[in-house]
């Protein structure tokens, strides 16, 4: 009767070790998985094809995280999901998930074992989320962590440039680096596209986006467009006073809001109503007015504003 007893105990434990393993090998292949379709989602975004890549992104999203569900103290796995989601853009709104991942990770007792350049990587890409979330603080501890680790590698030197733009530009440094301070006014022409059958259903929304615009300081003026060549392209052209105005609007509540219900739509929170209305294309591009030219009542750019405008 002993006997069994122990052989059903030797057996449960053994059952339970395979178990165990089995999650962490599968957990890995998820983990390999979810990192293919975030490539296969990169090219298909590169060529245009935004229905595909949010598809390709969604998915890959839900093998990682199904990854981290079946081995939540595997250091190569929250370590993977980590880099790939604090990589992302703050407005798909995974900072805080590569936060905690890479937290857990360099908590992890065999972190230290690991080679300079990854110890260096999974600082950097944690500081990088920290920005993400308004962390000044924390984000300076671990990118000085990620140069103490490796200065000379890639993720090393990384995390020195972006220790030095924290340190003397805070956590909103100038967007715009190649336009002169001078420069006025700013001109941001913003580009979408959607399928020429969706064009009309959206439409309404384009023009309130634009008419949004005009309340916030430094504004000066706008046109909104539909292209001729492009059926269903919307370009909004804004001017702005100055760089200083334009980037403050970038990093305004209002914009903001905008690109966190963008990233709501491609994770998969708030799912579109269907496929054509993804767009197709997107661009946002900044010009300086050129000086002089021949106007003759009036012209495209808006009036000039006063001199003492705010």
């Amino acid at each position: 009767m002993k006997s069994r007893f122990l052989f059903g105990v030797v057996v449960s434990v053994v059952l339970f070790l395979s178990s165990g393993a089995l999650a962490q090998d599968d957990a890995k292949a998820l983990v390999q998985r979810g990192q293919s379709k975030m490539g296969q989602g990169g090219a298909a975004a590169s060529k245009g094809d935004f229905v595909k890549a949010n598809e390709l992104i969604q998915s890959a999203m839900a093998d990682m995280d199904q990854a981290v569900s079946l081995a939540p103290n595997d250091l190569e796995v929250r370590l993977a999901r980590g880099f790939s989601y604090a990589a992302f853009p703050p407005y798909l709104n995974k900072a805080a998930i590569a936060r905690d991942d890479l937290e857990v990770a360099t908590h992890n007792a065999t972190f230290r074992s690991l080679p300079a350049d990854d110890r260096s990587h999974a600082f950097q890409s944690l500081g990088i989320a920290y920005v993400s979330l308004a962390d000044q603080d924390k984000a300076v501890t671990a990118f000085k962590s990620a140069v103490d680790a490796a200065p000379d590698s890639r993720f090393g030197k990384d995390a020195q440039v972006r220790l030095t733009t924290l340190e003397t530009s805070g956590l909103h440094p100038d967007r715009f680096p190649g336009i002169p301070e001078q420069i006025s006014p700013i001109i941001v022409a913003v580009s979408i596209t959607y399928a020429p059958t969706f064009a009309k259903v959206v439409q309404p929304r384009i023009e309130e986006i634009g008419r949004s615009l005009e309340t916030f300081p430094g504004f000066v003026g706008r046109h909104t467009v539909t292209s001729m060549d492009k059926p269903g392209m919307f370009v909004i052209f804004s001017w702005w006073k100055d760089k200083k105005a334009a980037s403050d609007f970038y990093y305004s509540d209002l914009h903001q809001s905008w690109m966190s219900g963008r990233g709501q739509a491609m994770t998969g929170v708030a799912p579109t109503p269907s496929p054509d209305a993804v767009p197709t294309q997107v661009a946002v591009e900044i010009f300086g007015s050129f000086p002089g030219g021949t106007r003759i009542n009036g012209s495209f750019a808006p009036p000039a504003p006063p001199a003492n405008s705010k």
